[in-house]
């Protein structure tokens, strides 16, 4: 049988490749660590489009979309421009994608105690490193800082409208909560807080402390993390909180 090159390979069908270099062949027998990331693709993406079998436009997709990681952000309409990616195929890539941030979500022990700024990072990274819009979280802890609950408040640029501290309040008191971590994404990667997210940490952490609850941290995610406890800055607004309490007490003194 005439020996098929790398060049020949390239441009036939990954049916015509022999046996032992077709990616799902190849998974079976030596197991999924052995495949590169445009092969594992490959495997999805089952056929490919005239002109370009499977491999190669797994790996034009991935080089198009910047890896993995961006793989791993692109939304729906932005797959669909992608000529060969039809309905099914955006279905289970996306389906994949979902069942691996639900086993690294299952990795995180509901006793976990997400008591340093690292932990807290990697425990907000899985979901929030890759996105492709803001969005805002809220993490409740119980008073040893154990992991209660995460959610996510919403969608969108953080500012003061988007942000309602009652809501943030009546979930905390709703499941009996000691403390919170907010969180919030800068799709651009730039950690630095903004004039409005330090106005608007302030403001929760002054409603939190008025209702005897305690903001641990407010995280930036981005490239890295910035950490509002790290750098004093949740101190200083519950300092400024506490003189604020302490002046309107003495204003209205209670009437004997």
């Amino acid at each position: 049988m005439r020996n098929i090159t790398s060049e020949n390979r390239s441009s036939q069908s990954i049916a015509a490749w022999p046996e032992d270099e077709r990616p799902r062949e190849r998974l079976l027998k030596y197991g999924a660590a052995s495949l590169s990331n445009a092969e594992l693709l490959a495997i999805f993406l089952r056929v490919g489009i005239p002109g370009k079998n499977a491999r190669q436009l797994a790996s034009e997709i991935l080089d198009q979309l910047g890896g993995l990681r961006g793989l791993y952000a692109t939304s729906d309409d932005d797959l669909r421009q992608i000529k060969g990616l039809g309905t099914a195929k955006i279905a289970q890539i996306k389906a994949v994608i979902e069942l691996g941030k639900r086993y690294l979500q299952e990795q995180w022990p509901q006793t976990i105690q997400l008591n340093t700024q690292p932990v807290i990072f990697n425990f907000l990274a899985q979901d929030m490193l890759h996105l492709d819009h803001e969005v805002f979280k809220v993490v409740l802890l119980d008073n040893q800082r154990k992991l209660i609950k995460s959610c996510e408040l919403f969608r969108g640029g953080l500012t003061s409208a988007s942000v309602h501290p009652e809501e943030v309040i009546k979930l905390a008191l709703r499941h009996k909560t000691a403390g919170l971590i907010f969180a919030h994404n800068h799709v651009n990667g730039d950690t630095q807080p903004s004039s409005s997210d330090c106005q608007i940490t302030c403001q929760m952490v002054w409603a939190c402390q008025l209702m005897g609850l305690h903001v641990v941290d407010h995280l930036i995610i981005g490239n890295g993390y910035y950490s509002f406890a790290e750098n004093g800055l949740i101190n200083e607004y519950c300092r400024k909180s506490a003189d604020i309490i302490e002046q309107g007490i003495a204003a209205y003194p209670a009437k004997k």
